[in-house]
């Protein structure tokens, strides 16, 4: 078996971790508010350590039922730069509180340029869709841009950190869809718990057959569960996706019991990290969730299987590691 796909990516992750302690130039860092969380590792990843980004929606908190509250509307009128996706109907509320900053609607931005997917079988998804690697290097990109346009001293630093994200996101890519090709993972293989997860996975090579709930706050229909269990009984699908986001969600109880009826691997993804993680970070952590799919051929032997799932964990051993050593430092400074 191949090790050296698995310590790339640990190495990148590990180095997107590291790379955030370094020091700014600038006296003052810009002040960047997201409208949800799963925009900050793009942030990141576009400005390092030269911004300070934070998002209206809290951790952990589903962007579709949030209400605003005070404290919000101050941290947008303080923001040099607003960014929303155009996906949820209140960023237009957020619009209007901005004070002296400026706005970045992405959907606007990059209308035209993005690969939209759709469900399948229904129309198109909008859910997370800057999570597709195609997608997070325009965006990436997009950010840097309006950065360097507010920031001028910083304007070529900002477009170099971009351009290494993006290549390191090209290699993190090429490499699991060349481990999951060899393990027969590429296709029509998932099925997952909402439209969220579709963007990420399928970023990967892996498509999603079947999305359970449609929206995330709506139920399984009965006739999509009964599908589900026909296509896992004839073997079809090899994988049901999990995101964390997912988490509470009818389509999160449907799967999970799914995997156990069927014994279906279960594969859990991270789409809602560390706030000081780099979308490289994110990938790459990743990256190493879903190596940890067992390979779909019988002629594999024990010992592959066995280091299929190991690696993994080393490499996810490996970084929680690097997350200690940097708070630590940052503390320490």
């Amino acid at each position: 078996m191949n090790l050296k796909p698995f310590f790339l990516m640990s190495f990148i992750l590990i180095m997107s971790l590291l790379s955030l302690q370094f020091a700014v130039n600038a006296t003052t860092k810009i002040n960047v508010v997201v409208s949800t969380p799963t925009l900050m590792s793009l942030v990141n990843s576009a400005a390092g350590n030269y911004v300070q980004v934070t998002s209206v929606v809290p951790f952990g908190t589903d962007p579709h039922e949030y209400q605003l509250v005070p404290k919000d509307l101050e941290k947008i009128s303080n923001s040099d730069m607003l960014i929303i996706t155009g996906h949820f109907k209140w960023e237009e509320e957020l619009v209007s509180y901005v004070n002296r900053g400026t706005v970045l609607d992405l959907h606007k931005a990059l209308d035209g340029k993005l690969k939209l997917l759709n469900i399948p079988d229904d129309d198109i998804n909008l859910h997370e869709w800057w999570l597709l690697p195609y997608n997070a290097k325009l965006v990436i990109h997009e950010i840097a841009s309006r950065l360097a346009e507010i920031d001028v001293y910083n304007a070529k630093v900002y477009m170099n950190i971009a351009e290494k994200s993006t290549e390191s996101i090209d290699k993190i890519v090429a490499e699991v869809k060349r481990t999951l090709s060899e393990k027969g993972l590429i296709g029509d293989v998932a099925i997952c718990s909402t439209p969220i997860e579709q963007y990420l996975i399928e970023g990967f090579g892996m498509r999603c057959t079947l999305i359970l709930a449609e929206e995330e706050l709506s139920g399984v229909k009965p006739l999509t569960l009964e599908k589900a269990r026909a296509m896992l009984a004839e073997n079809s699908p090899k994988v049901l996706v999990l995101a964390d986001i997912s988490e509470g969600t009818a389509g999160a109880d449907v799967i999970k019991k799914l995997a156990d009826e069927t014994n279906t691997y279960l594969l859990r993804l991270t789409m809602m990290p560390e706030d000081n993680w780099t979308y490289e970070t994110l990938l790459a952590y990743n990256a190493g969730l879903i190596n940890s799919v067992p390979y779909t051929s019988k002629t594999n032997s024990g010992t592959d299987i066995i280091m299929s799932i190991l690696v993994p964990i080393l490499s996810i051993v490996v970084v929680v590691e690097a997350i200690i050593i940097l708070r630590l430092r940052v503390r320490r400074s």
